[in-house]
């Protein structure tokens, strides 16, 4: 038997069942819930993959210069609070 989800619902179905389901969309899964093997209709191609790497890239990058931001500013505060004492 093998765990099978899709959306919200999760069935255990026979194994020589596999290939029915994850052509009608469904996820094939473990116990602990991580998907083993994705539908056949969820593939991504190159290139979407490529335009969302690309939206990654550029948010990883702004998120960095935002921590760095952000611990500058930290630096400053306390700078800030050691000379009020």
């Amino acid at each position: 038997m093998i765990r099978v989800l899709k959306g919200n619902k999760e069935i255990r179905v026979e194994d020589h069942h596999k290939d029915k389901y994850l052509a009608d969309g469904w996820s094939v899964i473990d116990d602990k819930g991580k998907v083993l093997e994705k539908p056949v209709n969820q593939k991504v191609d190159a290139a979407e993959f490529a335009a969302l790497q690309e939206k990654y890239n550029a948010l990883e990058e702004k998120y960095n210069e935002s921590e760095k931001e952000n611990d500058e500013l930290v630096k400053k505060i306390q700078e800030l609070e050691k000379s009020k004492k």
